[in-house]
């Protein structure tokens, strides 16, 4: 590949029109459409500024196949670049997506459980007043008797300290 088809394809890869690379280089369109063609060749110092400009050396752009590898080089490390960027971010949004949903699952378990509780003290609540409003109607002693012949002795003492442990307050606000 000669100087000239080298240049073109450098130009072209950049996008820029042969004007667009004149103003670049400060020569005219034609020069850079002479030095295209091999019609002629650019001075040592234009050749240092086309060299800078398109980030390779001077033997890169005399030397056919070096240009060439370079350029596809560059092209397939920005190409691995943007590849393993996506990896990376699909990665992030999928470990987001994952905790989001652990921590709504969590959410929802704790919201039943709290709610289960909830409802278990109410009812434990209703029992107690239930048991002391039936003690105050009908007599201590005769309700102690029922428990225990429903409950037996050893439920019958933790029920009657359950029903003990509510506070007036507690008591007085359910009536």
């Amino acid at each position: 590949m000669s100087f000239g088809e080298k240049l073109t394809t450098l130009r072209k890869q950049k996008g820029l029109s042969q004007e667009e690379l004149g103003e670049k280089l400060n020569v005219t369109r034609q020069t850079i459409s002479k030095w295209e063609l091999d019609q002629t060749v650019p001075d040592m110092n234009k050749l240092t500024d086309i060299a800078k400009y398109f980030e390779v050396n001077v033997n890169e752009l005399t030397n056919e196949e070096e240009i060439i590898q370079t350029n596809e080089t560059i092209n397939n490390n920005e190409n691995s670049k943007k590849s393993t960027g996506t990896v990376v971010i699909v990665i992030i949004l999928i470990i987001i997506l994952v905790a989001t949903i652990s921590y709504l699952t969590w959410l929802v378990m704790i919201g039943s459980l709290a709610k289960k509780l909830f409802n278990r003290g109410n009812e434990i609540q209703k029992s107690a007043v239930q048991i002391i409003n039936n003690i105050q109607e009908h007599g201590q002693d005769e309700i102690y008797n029922q428990i225990k012949k429903e409950q037996g002795e050893k439920n019958y003492y933790s029920i009657i300290n359950e029903a003990r442990e509510l506070t007036k307050d507690e008591i007085q606000y359910t009536r």
